[in-house]
């Protein structure tokens, strides 16, 4: 699946009107510590419509975000396995920074909802972040029963695993991870 650029293009930031607007979230709260790169990120949207398009937008362009912050790819450790504890939940990301965009997504959600956000569209943020990423990504949640732990769990999961995927391994000395001295083909 080709890589899109998101559907709208980001609003430059505003002063809010006499009645206070928040910025939207297009996913569960976060605050970008648990990958220890980079700040929250604020989007608006058509959330007066609903969070897809908002949520699908955010992903595509953290993905791309990543793939061009990742160059070459060069020196980086290529893999890694989390197994991510949220209280009751426990889920496992594993990611492959591969150039070839998969997504295997086994999460199982007991609401529709976490608060106004429906929750199948954590499938959408992770499917539109790993096509544009161009990395491959296996999303599991082993056992939970509340969704928005289910949730969190994935998202620092994510987190997390692309952290020690993207470290600079010593011992490949800005080599290209792969056997095939290129990645993506």
């Amino acid at each position: 699946m080709p890589a899109r650029t998101p559907t709208k293009k980001p609003a430059q930031a505003k002063k809010p009107a006499a009645a206070a607007r928040k910025p939207a979230r297009s996913a569960p709260p976060g605050n970008g510590k648990s990958a220890k790169a980079a700040p929250p990120v604020k989007a608006n949207g058509d959330l007066h419509v609903d969070h897809h398009h908002t949520t699908e937008d955010v992903g595509i362009a953290l993905g791309q975000a990543v793939k061009q912050a990742l160059g070459g790819m060069a020196g980086i450790t290529r893999y890694a396995s989390i197994h991510m504890p949220m209280d009751e939940t426990l889920s496992r990301v594993v990611i492959d920074i591969s150039g070839r965009p998969v997504l295997v997504f086994k999460v199982e959600f007991p609401r529709d909802k976490v608060g106004q956000f429906d929750t199948e569209l954590v499938r959408e943020w992770f499917n539109a972040f790993a096509m544009n990423a161009g990395v491959t990504l296996h999303v599991e949640t082993l056992y939970g029963e509340n969704s928005h732990h289910i949730a969190e769990s994935c998202f620092k999961g994510l987190a997390r695993a692309l952290r020690a995927a993207v470290a600079i391994d010593p011992r490949a000395a800005g080599e290209i991870p792969s056997t095939k001295g290129q990645l993506g083909s």
